[in-house]
């Protein structure tokens, strides 16, 4: 393969790696030292760390920074691993690893975090890039986030698929003792309360958690109603009255053809007798104000329960 072929091959490696390639890559395809030296030195070349090399052309990126690290060694790890992951409440931005504690390597402008024992088992790669798998990130994240933002990556996870076995089974091998994520992590996997139905969205989950702070019974998450169109979903649900409350967002409730399934199913739900508050977003800032208007409904429709 002569020089310049070999360069392009190279460039075609680094075009499907985020514009990064390694040395090592770079000597299998047949690229001198020397070429990557001079191309280095002339500026088509960055070298962001040890053995690790950019085309320069190529405009710098998150997902790109990430491989370039983790081709040094180790693996996206905690936030960058939950933003990959696209866990709810997480974006890319931060760079952030695990790596082996016998890693010597400089790592400037990131968080690293050294572990022993970061098996291949417990990795995945996603966009091309090394991280840490689903459960193992769930684990790491307490070590680094509070447990609300935890809870929401949780969620998030179960909604893509994830095992809530898996992940018991992944919390119970890497917990250690020492400050560790796990625990937290381990906490929520055991909390009654997130017994049940999974919620469709964060927002559902703290109107729950706001509901089960007052006076009201446990709210019925993604309670299901037989209507003359078909079986419709509520959020939550007091039942034994029929009030429901729906948490309005913008993915599940924009648009004309969400509008008009909206429209036709609150009509039926009326002319069932159900009630259904809608919450917003633009209300989470008070739901002192929302608990106090859900209890008031639910205690006139016990009254009329009773009359």
């Amino acid at each position: 393969m002569q020089a310049d072929d070999a360069w392009s091959a190279v460039a075609e490696l680094a075009a499907s790696q985020h514009g990064v390639f390694h040395r090592r890559q770079a000597a299998e395809l047949n690229l001198s030292s020397r070429r990557l030296r001079r191309a280095v030195l002339n500026g088509e070349l960055r070298q962001p760390s040890k053995n690790v090399l950019v085309i320069a052309a190529t405009p710098d990126s998150w997902r790109q920074r990430l491989v370039a690290q983790t081709m040094a060694g180790g693996a996206a790890s905690h936030r960058s691993a939950a933003a990959l992951h696209r866990f709810d409440g997480f974006q890319p931005g931060v760079v952030e690893l695990t790596v082996d504690r016998t890693d010597d390597f400089r790592r400037d402008n990131m968080i690293v975090h050294r572990w022993t024992g970061l098996s291949n088992d417990l990795l995945i790669e996603v966009d091309g890039i090394r991280c840490t798998n689903v459960a193992t990130t769930l684990c790491q994240l307490g070590m680094v986030v509070g447990s609300s933002r935890v809870e929401q990556a949780l969620d998030s996870a179960l909604r893509y698929g994830a095992s809530p076995l898996w992940i018991a089974q992944v919390a119970r091998a890497l917990d250690r003792p020492g400050p560790s994520g796990v625990a937290m992590l381990r906490r929520l996997l055991d909390d009654p309360s997130r017994r049940g139905a999974l919620p469709d969205s964060w927002f559902e989950r703290l109107l729950s958690k706001r509901l089960r702070q007052g006076v009201l019974p446990e709210p019925v998450l993604q309670h299901q109603v037989c209507l003359p169109s078909g079986t419709r979903r509520l959020d939550l649900a007091f039942p034994g009255v029929k009030l429901g409350i729906e948490a309005h967002s913008r993915k599940y409730h924009f648009g004309a053809k969400a509008e008009q399934s909206d429209h036709v199913r609150d009509l039926e739900l009326a002319a069932s007798g159900w009630e259904v508050i809608y919450v917003t977003w633009s209300m989470a800032g008070n739901l002192d104000n929302f608990l106090g208007h859900v209890t008031a409904v639910y205690q006139t429709g016990l009254q009329q329960l009773a009359a």
